[in-house]
């Protein structure tokens, strides 16, 4: 049965990765965790704001545009985000003045350091001049759990999408406490989980509805698990439903390009970035822990009310170093055809 499980989950990400060619249409790649938007599945990554950091560095000063400046510019200057809270793996970034090699400079490092390629990159109309500027950033993020989580199958998302799920249910028999912790738990509907990777990055998610930026959702996110005085993990009688998510995603800040920046002999020509995204139930194999008989037993003695912490409606994904101070990867779910392969 084990490994019959384990066969539908490869299948499952085979016929997955063989989708991931095709950009997602409907997600919005924003630039910054304080920009709104009211598309309901939009991502964030830092490596925007690194090339902006950069072109801040270049100009000698903070980016002002000749004519109107959009929020979002002020938003960047602000650089709230840098190097120190982003792993030095899994993204590219950079702020250059376009030369003869430049394209093919982009589309060499993508590829050596993040086995990618950039469809706009490869689009993208470079004209050799000194006072042109190119914007990039790349992040190609895949997840491996400490411990391998069970396939699931397919549930309902939502009020009329079906999903497919890895996590923990009644029939799992590997203990899950080195990868699973609970941030707070209020109803099925309002809880956040965190869990553990192989790598350095602790991965969040929130079940949440409401729609603002992702810089309120993520201290909003904090502030109740600060609050939270249960059971910081996932007991026996608990119920984890997490659905696939492998996307990729690419955009052009089209406010930001074709704009002169005041004072200074330079032009923003293209500003684009790249995000790919893996998160499926890959992880260490994990021995059975045929403890966990008796203590279910012995909590439905107790009468302990099991917590479902089902991931079946529209939630947030955040990604941050272990030992880094904030999120460098947002992520918002709600559409999920967007983030599955139909009808699998």
């Amino acid at each position: 049965m084990f490994l019959m499980r384990r066969i539908v989950a490869l299948l499952f990400i085979i016929c997955f990765f063989q989708t991931c060619c095709s950009y997602a249409s409907n997600i919005e790649v924003i630039p910054t965790t304080q920009t709104y938007s009211s598309n309901q599945n939009r991502v964030w990554s830092g490596v925007f704001q690194l090339a902006w950091n950069d072109l801040y560095n270049i100009n000698g000063n903070r980016v002002i545009f000749a004519g109107k400046t959009p929020d979002v510019v002020n938003q960047l200057n602000n650089r709230e985000f840098s190097y120190l809270s982003m792993p030095k793996k899994d993204y590219y970034a950079i702020a250059s003045k376009i030369k003869h090699s430049t394209k093919r400079g982009i589309q060499h490092n993508i590829k050596k350091r993040l086995n990618i390629k950039s469809d706009l990159i490869k689009q993208a109309r470079f004209v050799p001049q000194n006072d042109r500027i190119v914007l990039y950033g790349a992040l190609n993020k895949d997840i491996n759990f400490v411990t391998m989580f069970d396939n699931l199958g397919t549930a309902k998302f939502g009020e009329n999408q079906t999903a497919n799920y890895f996590g923990v249910n009644n029939q799992t028999k590997s203990n899950y406490s080195d990868t699973v912790h609970v941030l707070f738990y209020k109803s099925p509907h309002d809880f956040a989980i965190s869990l553990n990777t192989q790598g350095d990055d602790v991965i969040y998610l929130y079940k949440t509805s409401d729609n603002v930026t992702f810089q309120e959702t993520y201290k909003e996110m904090l502030f109740k698990a600060e609050r939270y005085y249960g059971d910081g993990k996932l007991s026996e009688i608990d119920t984890l439903m997490i659905p696939y998510i492998q996307f990729k995603a690419e955009q052009n800040f089209t406010d930001l390009e074709n704009r002169l920046i005041y004072k200074a002999s330079m032009k923003i020509n293209s500003a684009m970035e790249t995000i790919i995204f893996d998160m499926s139930n890959k992880g260490l194999e994990a021995q059975p822990d045929y403890q966990k008989v008796n203590m279910k037993k012995a909590l439905e003695v107790c009468e302990v009310e099991p917590r479902k912490f089902l991931l079946d409606d529209t939630f947030v994904i955040f990604v941050r170093g272990k030992s880094l101070d904030k999120p460098y990867f947002a992520l918002r779910v709600n559409d999920i055809t967007q983030f599955q392969v139909p009808n699998l």
